[in-house]
Formats: structure tokens, sequence, C-alpha cells
């Protein structure tokens, strides 16, 4: 007897034929969901790169607000020092 006869042969008589739609459907919702997962995943991964490169962004304008600032102070003493 083929494998796959020798197979059929045992659902048959275990009874688990009459539940094989029902895990043929149930596996692949379940692949299915898997696949919905991966790509969220990857979604949530990109977002997170994105997060840390706007964090980044963020940081350095506020350093080069802080320095533009302090330029600003600088230019404005060198032009009283020079007014006295």
């Amino acid at each position: 007897m083929k494998p796959d006869a020798m197979t059929e042969y045992f659902e048959k008589i275990s009874g688990s034929l009459k539940y094989k739609e029902e895990y043929e459907s149930t596996k692949r919702k379940i692949e299915e969901l898997n696949k919905e997962i991966e790509k969220n995943v990857s979604k949530l991964n990109n977002l997170k790169g994105d997060k840390r490169k706007l964090k980044q962004m963020k940081q350095n304008n506020e350093e080069f607000k802080k320095l533009s600032d302090n330029l600003d102070n600088l230019e404005l003493k060198i032009q009283l020092l020079e007014f006295l």
C-alpha cells in the first residue's frame, strides 16, 4: 500500500476525514495571519527606524538653534564692544 493510500485509510478509520476540511481551512487562516503578522512586524521595524531618524534630526535642529542663538549673542557682544 502507498503511503498516501495508507494515510487516507487511517483517516477514514479514525473518522478524522470529517474534520479534514475544517483543519485545512484553519491551517490556511493561520498561514494568512502569519503573513499579516510578518508584514506588520516589518512595518513596525520601518517605523522604528523612521522614529530614530526623526529623533536624531530633532536633536540636530535643537543643537543648531542653540549654536545659532549663541552666535547671535556673540555677534551682539562684538558690536557692543566695537561701539564702546
